[in-house]
């Protein structure tokens, strides 16, 4: 019996041990399947990404811009640090310490999505970010999952935390046609990433991981809670003080176009034709992704004054002319829908404002006021569906308490009121709401919650097209305006008395 015993031991033994070696060398033929054919990250080295070709007036001042890919690179010394902290500790609060792979944010979100029976939280790094933007492709695999997490060991090897930090911030999508944090810089705030401000830089922390749901310029309200809760990770691991954090909570940042967009609008026309001689003489990919220095002849100061003279010139011939109609009609029920639609049309037009309110001292609002909070607020667009159907990823964010789980919530601050006006002199599209026979006025919708009052005195000039009738000053606004037309209007300054 004892000899049946031990040898049953050794055949357990064996056993085991032929199941152990074929299970090394499972491990080790997956391991080479998923290393057969991974990407050399040596070309990290010469990191050349699609950068913005500036076409410059002859007196050195940007006037035009030609890209695949809308980025300025940026050195990481010419990075602040408080910018570089922003993004560590909204994307990677453990970046400095892991080797590239942070194996309690994986744990933790093991346990959250077997809770949660799926996908419900991630635990990409810093650097896997990088991987799978630079490296990989975006398909949402186990395989591609494990080839990015080989990848992102092999690079904290051969790279520095500062040269990863480089790479992801100059690599990374912020929206709004941003690439890289140079970009977001001059798209967002109209200023170069080395003048960043901390509240500045919450802000663009938190647009990589949705950037149309947290784009300042349609969901006000979104991009300031995301900042707040930015700046509240970086209070929590150190990178400001509580002082600090205080000050620029209460600083959020104004959203506002980079002076050059001017001049880029008053001279499209003519760097057109430049962009058209230099595709006749060099070849496209050049033109677009090498970031070329393109000098021309072009005065934009006198362009500017040209471009005026003729823009004043056909806007006196048309009112000498009258008023042709609208550009459509929107029938009443449809009228909610067309204000949506203009929300996005108009939403590169509007001037967004900051206005602090003390619930002590103001507890209400008036209503015109309370309309311009409700513009916060309006329908979301579509792409922000595809971007909310991210969230079952198997990337995301490595912080349990960010506001984007589905458990949390964040409270708005409601010390804060975030009003949209149009800016002055720019023709942006608008539908008549309302048109008051006894007041000769009429109301103008320009987007959700946000309005204009057109008065008989501003739109006199407006009589139907006829040149064989002398011209006559209109003297009823319902001849000019119906309910549901769509047309352009433009912002003329407030009156100076008590009129509406």
């Amino acid at each position: 019996m004892a000899f049946f015993r031990s040898g049953g031991i050794r055949i357990a033994l064996v056993m085991l041990a032929v199941m152990a070696a074929c299970a090394v060398a499972g491990v080790l033929a997956i391991y080479v399947l998923l290393i057969r054919d991974l990407p050399d990250f040596h070309s990290l080295d010469d990191y050349r990404p699609p950068v913005v070709s500036e076409v410059f007036d002859r007196k050195g001042r940007l006037i035009g811009e030609f890209y695949t890919q809308q980025r300025r690179l940026i050195a990481i010394d010419e990075i602040p640090k408080h910018v570089q902290y922003a993004f560590v500790a909204a994307e990677d609060g453990a970046f400095f310490e892991h080797k590239g792979i942070d194996y309690s944010s994986i744990i933790r979100a093991a346990i959250a999505n077997l809770r949660e029976g799926g996908i419900a939280q991630g635990a990409s790094t810093i650097t896997q970010q990088m991987v799978k933007s630079l490296l990989l492709t975006p398909e949402r695999t186990y395989k591609r999952k494990m080839r990015e997490i080989i990848l992102s060991r092999q690079i904290e090897q051969q790279f520095s935390k500062e040269e990863i930090l480089y790479l992801y911030l100059n690599q990374i999508y912020f929206g709004n046609s941003a690439w890289g944090i140079g970009q977001a810089a001059r798209s967002y705030f109209g200023k170069e990433a080395p003048d960043l401000t901390i509240s500045e830089a919450a802000l663009l922390a938190g647009l990589p991981q949705r950037p149309t749901a947290y784009d300042p310029t349609r969901n006000p309200d979104g991009a300031e809670s995301r900042r707040r809760y930015v700046l509240g990770r970086m209070l929590a691991d150190g990178y400001i003080d509580e002082a600090t954090h205080e000050v620029e909570l209460a600083l959020p940042p104004e959203v506002k176009h980079h002076p050059d967009r001017d001049n880029l609008k008053v001279s499209e026309y003519f760097t057109e034709e430049v962009r058209r001689q230099l595709f006749e003489r060099l070849e496209g990919d050049v033109i677009l992704n090498e970031g070329l220095r393109i000098e021309t002849t072009l005065d934009v100061g006198l362009q500017r004054a040209a471009h005026q003279a003729v823009q004043k010139g056909l806007t006196d011939h048309d009112h000498r002319r009258g008023y042709r109609g609208p550009t459509r009609q929107i029938a009443e029920p449809e009228i909610e829908a067309e204000l949506t639609k203009l929300d996005e049309i108009n939403a590169d037009d509007f001037v967004i404002t900051e206005i602090p309110v003390d619930p002590e001292l103001d507890p209400g609002l008036d209503p015109e006021l309370d309309a311009d909070i409700d513009a916060t607020k309006a329908e979301e667009p579509e792409e922000l569906a595809a971007d909310l159907a991210l969230d079952a990823e198997i990337d995301g964010s490595d912080n349990p308490d960010d506001p984007d789980d589905p458990d949390e919530f964040t409270e708005e601050d409601p010390s804060i009121v975030l009003l949209r006006e149009l800016p002055f002199d720019a023709p942006v599209y608008g539908i008549v709401l309302e048109v008051d026979a006894k007041t000769q006025t009429a109301r103008i919708g320009f987007g959700q919650g946000i309005s204009g009052l057109a008065q008989l005195d501003d739109v006199e000039w407006a009589r139907k097209p006829d040149l064989k009738v002398s011209p006559r000053p209109v003297t009823k606004i319902k001849s000019i305006f119906s309910v549901g037309d769509v047309a352009q209007f433009i912002r003329l300054p407030d009156p100076i008395d008590d009129t509406p």
